[in-house]
């Protein structure tokens, strides 16, 4: 409790006349007590302290009660050290598991306008990616976002739609335990794709085609899968919730499998 909040509270001391007829049945030398004077009561005094900011830590609070609810219920990663205890049991609070889907392909090439009615979508599969982040009193800690995903011809079709993301790296794509990757990033201009290399440094932006709508909090993109070598034999990933708290640098990692054979893990 912050001390600014607390009262100091006094007690009046306890007459020593009353300990003493108490003692008296028990000890002979009891009388000797009872002419000890009492000592004059503590005053009691009201710290004085500035409530202004009460609401708003209140507030801060109530997120972080929140925050660990989450956590308890495996909708929010939490600290590595605390994974690391000294117990066999290693029993810690754990993040759901992610989905495991279907990838299917579309019927039709989505228009790529940010727009969530397009029919083409209908057909996609749909995974919820679920993390924290403690920004505001509105916002609460919950971060949800939705990723849609197909194939359409040689592209690989997605869209992410969220309560709000979390960084301008969008979404993270590659190869399942393959170097192939990228990162989907919100530039002033529009959608690109940053492909990175075995250690994870980025090389020249690509500019995306696509459409990100701040309005929904969605984009909505495709890439060519010629860029994903062996993703027929390893399948690929698509990460989002990139940036929640204590999640992994590329977000959390729901998976799907292509119905023609290809396995796709979401992350």
């Amino acid at each position: 409790m912050n001390p600014a909040f607390r009262n100091v509270l006094a007690f009046p001391a306890l007459g020593l006349l009353f300990c003493a007829m108490a003692l008296d049945r028990m000890h002979p030398d009891s009388d000797l007590l009872a002419k000890v004077p009492n000592a004059p009561p503590i005053a009691g005094t009201a710290a004085k302290s500035d409530l202004s900011g009460y609401p708003e830590q209140l507030r801060l609070a109530i997120l972080g009660e929140e925050h660990a609810w989450l956590k308890t219920y495996g909708y929010a990663d939490i600290q590595k050290n605390l994974r690391i205890t000294p117990y066999p049991e290693r029993k810690y609070p754990k993040h759901a598991e992610d989905d495991l889907l279907p990838l299917p392909a579309l019927l039709a090439a989505p228009k790529l306008d940010g727009q969530p009615d397009d029919p083409a979508w209908q057909a996609a599969s749909r995974g919820v990616v679920r993390v924290s982040d403690i920004a505001g009193w509105p916002q609460g800690p919950l971060v949800e976002q939705s990723v849609e995903a197909g194939v359409c011809g040689s592209d690989l079709c997605l869209a992410v739609t969220a309560n709000r993301f979390l960084s301008a790296h969008l979404a993270l794509v590659g190869v399942i335990n393959q170097p192939a990757r990228g990162l989907i990033v919100l530039a002033g201009d529009g959608l690109k794709w940053r492909p990175l290399d075995e250690k994870g440094a980025p090389s020249e932006a690509i500019a995306l085609p696509g459409t990100y709508s701040a309005a929904r909090a969605r984009f909505e993109t495709r890439l060519p899968l010629g860029w994903f070598t062996d993703y027929a034999k390893y399948g690929l990933y698509v990460g989002a919730g990139i940036g929640g708290r204590w999640a992994a640098p590329g977000g959390r990692r729901p998976g799907a499998r292509d119905e023609r054979g290809h396995s796709t893990e979401r992350r």
